[in-house]
């Protein structure tokens, strides 16, 4: 392959990598949300980091991005956010539901 050739198609790969970071907010959760809804965890993970880095407190994004963290067995990660949430929002039931409750007292 011609050494021109090469690097076109590499810098055409470089372009489409770099869109593919280089979201606008709205993009970033709806891919992200996507992605989730397909458990595609990493890409869930990347899009909704993205859009909350651009629009932080969305308590829907960062209870996604910790199932999300979850899935992907980064259970430190994925805690800090769902223990925010779940601080933040006490009735949500999605936030709590992976983290461990406290066992009700056994009669004696």
């Amino acid at each position: 392959m011609p050494r021109a050739a090469r690097i076109s198609i590499f810098l055409f790969a470089l372009l489409l990598t770099g869109t593919a970071f280089a979201q606008n907010p709205a993009e970033a959760k709806r891919n992200g949300e996507r992605a989730f809804a397909s458990e595609r965890w990493r890409d869930a993970q990347m899009f909704l980091a993205q859009y909350q880095e651009a629009k932080p407190g969305d308590f829907g994004v960062l209870t996604k991005l910790g199932i999300s963290l979850y899935q992907l067995r980064r259970g430190e990660e994925a805690r800090r956010y769902l223990e925010y949430v779940a601080a933040k929002v006490p009735d949500s039931q999605d936030s709590g539901f992976l983290l461990p409750r406290p066992h009700p007292a056994r009669p004696r």
